[in-house]
């Protein structure tokens, strides 16, 4: 599904937001933040809401995509940018 990311439409999976509607699940965001000078990695793991009010699937996956960008701002020297997500949105 095509879903705003930064700005722009990018390629996102629907999947985890699907499975957390369906089983009323709790969403748990975890990464890992790489430590200055080779000292490690820092784990972290909080709770995110990714279902809207609203139950349509592009809403929340638009959430998802809201708390993963936030996320990355913290950090974004450590984001894979070169993640296909923008690959194949076609601009008319």
């Amino acid at each position: 599904m095509v879903s705003p990311f930064f700005g722009q439409n990018a390629q996102t999976m629907t999947l985890l937001v699907k499975l957390a509607r369906k089983n009323k699940a709790k969403v748990l965001m975890a990464w890992a933040a790489r430590l200055d000078k080779g000292k490690g990695y820092e784990l972290n793991i909080k709770p995110v809401n990714i279902l809207s009010s609203t139950g349509r699937v592009e809403d929340d996956v638009a959430l998802m995509n809201q708390a993963i960008e936030q996320l990355v701002k913290t950090k974004p020297e450590q984001y894979l940018w070169n993640y296909k997500r923008f690959k194949g949105i076609v601009r008319y």
